[in-house]
């Protein structure tokens, strides 16, 4: 009898750790499923230089794309393009007020495909507002970042390089920043840190070296931006 009762005990804790698997199985194989039919989160933070499109509504009526041009890192520009058959545009506001070094000439009336430029602005237009006779339209370009900021790297001859800093948000102190992992020398050419930059504006440093890892310290955090 004694005999008989631990066998019975014997298999319910075969069968319960049995079950157990089975749950663990499915619950394993439903993550996996999940996982697998969740798009993956682009790399952020490393954007490209040239330029930048958004991924406009259906229904605003222009579509906004950012063309660093002339001299880039510098100087920036807008190209705007109607996507309705009359649009009028009367105003553009660029990083919630950056101002233009030729303001466009508004209101200006578009047909549908027509393009017109705007510009140049010495920020990175990474928000745009755009009003039209249709109503109003905001346009975030680049903004695929984690980090408070972003960094672009720009060639300047075979010996430096610049580093440009554009705050993504408002009130932003960049207290450091490590080059490398401190193996390059940097030159801070917008002046000495701690600095404080308002959305949309940028901080540039020159680096003596390939930039491949930047790292920013800001009153936000600390982030890392792998740009190789």
């Amino acid at each position: 009898m004694k005999f008989r009762t631990l066998f019975d005990i014997f298999t319910k804790v075969i069968g319960a750790v049995v079950v157990c698997i089975i749950v663990v199985s499915v619950y394993n194989q439903s993550k996996q499923a999940q996982e697998i039919s969740t798009p993956a989160r682009a790399e952020r933070g490393n954007f490209p230089r040239s330029i930048s499109d958004t991924a406009p509504s259906l229904n605003d009526p222009v579509s906004v794309v950012k063309i660093d041009s002339l001299n880039p890192g510098n100087l920036w520009s807008l190209s705007i393009t109607a996507k309705t058959d009359r649009v009028t545009i009367k105003n553009v506001v660029v990083n919630r007020g950056c101002k233009a070094q030729q303001p466009p000439q508004l209101p200006q009336t578009l047909k549908f495909g027509q393009t017109s430029l705007y510009g140049y602005y010495f920020c990175d237009p990474i928000e745009v507002q755009v009003t039209t006779d249709q109503g109003n339209s905001t346009f975030i370009l680049g903004a695929l970042t984690q980090a408070p900021v972003s960094v672009v790297r720009e060639l300047l001859s075979p010996d430096y390089w610049r580093l440009t800093f554009t705050s993504h948000v408002d009130n932003l102190t960049i207290k450091n920043v490590i080059v490398n992992r401190g193996n390059c020398k940097t030159q801070q050419s917008s002046g000495r840190l701690p600095q404080v930059i308002q959305f949309g504006q940028k901080y540039m440093a020159t680096v003596y070296c390939n930039p491949i890892e930047v790292q920013v310290t800001s009153d936000q955090g600390v982030s890392t931006f792998k740009l190789d």
